[in-house]
């Protein structure tokens, strides 16, 4: 009887993560700033034998109301929005790879502190959601 060696500790296995977010801004007014975005993101799950790797890549634009001036304070709170499209692909071990398409709404909320008038430090919560559509299967 064969069984899984990630249980039984007879093989060595790894997990690999890795993740890339860009975001560019142009200031459009002292309030107002658009722009777009990358995410990339891959993950991967290997033993001796195999290995199943997960990919995933958005390309989105994205707008930004700020709650006070960009020329003059210091700390500004700012809501933002951002609409994504994309594609995925997922290869299990020992399967056929499968790929599909992403489509993607987000809403943030976060703050700018400025620590000259040309850098600052941001933070932002977001919630994301959209669809995915594996190619080959009905929605």
């Amino acid at each position: 009887m064969h069984s899984d060696p990630r249980l039984t500790g007879d093989a060595k296995s790894g997990t690999a993560n890795y993740d890339l977010d860009l975001k560019a801004l142009k200031v459009i007014t002292s309030s107002v700033e658009a722009g777009g975005e990358l995410t990339f993101k891959e993950s991967s799950f290997k033993t001796e034998d195999e290995t199943s790797t997960d990919r995933e890549y958005i390309l989105g634009l994205r707008a930004v109301y700020n709650f006070g001036d960009l020329n003059k304070d210091k700390t500004i709170f700012f809501v933002s929005a951002g609409l994504g499209i994309g594609g995925t692909s997922s290869k299990p071990a020992g399967g056929d790879e499968a790929k599909g398409s992403i489509t993607q709404f987000g809403l943030g909320l976060g703050m700018h502190y400025f620590m000259d008038s040309n850098v600052a430090m941001t933070g932002q919560f977001s919630y994301d959601t959209g669809t995915s559509k594996v190619d080959g299967q009905d929605e």
